[in-house]
């Protein structure tokens, strides 16, 4: 099936920023302090590094997505144990957001609601992209894209009253050491890698480098913007105790008599966001079992997996037991999602070269 490059730009976008509306940019303030900024872009720099080796290799591999190139690379064998990794990764990672987004969305807005009412409605987005065409979710990606965008940049700028710039200073924060070491960071990008799930559509591999230049531009600004607006918006070390940053930047706003309550903003965008999360994690997990296990049906996998999240889910009693295990997952994932391509690509291209000096 083509992909659009627009629309898979505009997908993988929303998935990443979906994280920074949520909490991920606190990594940065947590260990660099006022120099929160500084990390963000140490992360960054690494993350296109990392982007550009990968999709290099990627180039010189014969196939035409990571599953292909895995499977020439080790065989079926190394394609089930590839898989079966991602696959639980994967599962793992909705359990425990579905968790935390149901209880945050509870507290923020349908405060007498109960739990599986937020978490049974979040569950059907996801069901319908999994049954959908998969253009269909890219389509919302689009449509909504520009709209969030706005929303986000309206509550930055409407906040700038509260900047102050010194809260930059001391420049290093904690120092050199704690911005270096806090590579973790890289974790917020870690859904470039489905770029490598989509580019089985694209009509050639050179669409893979410009879907990912645009995804990377947009998703490292918006991270660099938010981090430094929320470090001018709030002291160090106050911003260590807040949850959500883009939120707490919204609700110091106090603009005028027409936007009192300018939470609204966010969230729209932050519910909108949290949809388009999910749906596209759990297609991408159907996609996993079904190329990886060599099913005729990815959505035969649907109910079990369901039940699955949904039990993970509920092991959690709050988000305080949550938040560790997640910070865990994410470690793992961000590793594994640098390893398997690398390796897949890397053995790849090898054998594509031993095979080009033979012929």
């Amino acid at each position: 099936m083509y992909t659009d490059r627009r629309e898979a730009s505009w997908l993988l976008i929303l998935m990443i920023c979906a994280k920074v509306f949520f909490t991920d940019i606190m990594i940065f303030i947590h260990t660099s302090g006022t120099a929160a900024y500084l990390q963000a872009i140490w992360c960054i720099v690494i993350e296109w590094v990392l982007f550009f080796v990968i999709y290099r290799l990627f180039k010189l591999c014969k196939g035409n997505d990571i599953f292909e190139c895995t499977k020439l690379s080790f065989g079926k064998s190394g394609l089930i144990i590839f898989g079966l990794l991602l696959f639980t990764l994967q599962i793992l990672n909705l359990g425990t957001i579905l968790k935390m987004y149901s209880e945050t969305l509870s507290s923020l807005t349908l405060t007498s609601a109960p739990i599986w009412f937020l978490t049974g409605f979040i569950v059907l987005c996801m069901v319908f992209s999994a049954y959908s065409n998969p253009r269909g979710l890219m389509g919302v990606c689009t449509a909504f894209g520009i709209f969030i965008l706005i929303l986000f940049f309206m509550i930055l700028f409407l906040d700038m009253s509260h900047y102050d710039v010194t809260n930059i200073f001391p420049v290093l924060g904690n120092g050199w050491e704690d911005i270096f070491m806090g590579i973790k960071g890289v974790s917020l990008f870690n859904d470039i890698f489905f770029i490598y799930y989509l580019s089985e559509g694209f009509k050639d591999k050179a669409s893979v480098k410009k879907v990912g230049i645009a995804t990377l531009s947009v998703t490292s600004f918006i991270t660099l913007i938010s981090t430094l607006c929320y470090t001018f918006a709030v002291p160090y070390p106050l911003s260590k105790k807040f949850y959500m940053p883009i939120f707490q930047i919204s609700s110091d706003i106090t603009a005028d008599v027409v936007i009192q309550r300018a939470e609204a903003l966010f969230l729209v965008m932050w519910i909108l966001s949290i949809f388009i999360y999910m749906s596209a994690h759990f297609y991408f997990l159907t996609v996993t079992y079904q190329k990886s296990f060599s099913s005729s049906d990815r959505k035969g996998i649907v109910p079990i997996s369901i039940l699955i999240i949904i039990l993970i889910s509920s092991i959690y009693q709050n988000i305080n037991q949550a938040s560790p295990v997640l910070s865990v997952i994410k470690d793992i994932t961000t590793i594994s999602f640098v390893i398997i391509p690398l390796m897949s690509f890397g053995v790849g291209a090898i054998k594509k070269k031993r095979e080009d000096i033979r012929d």
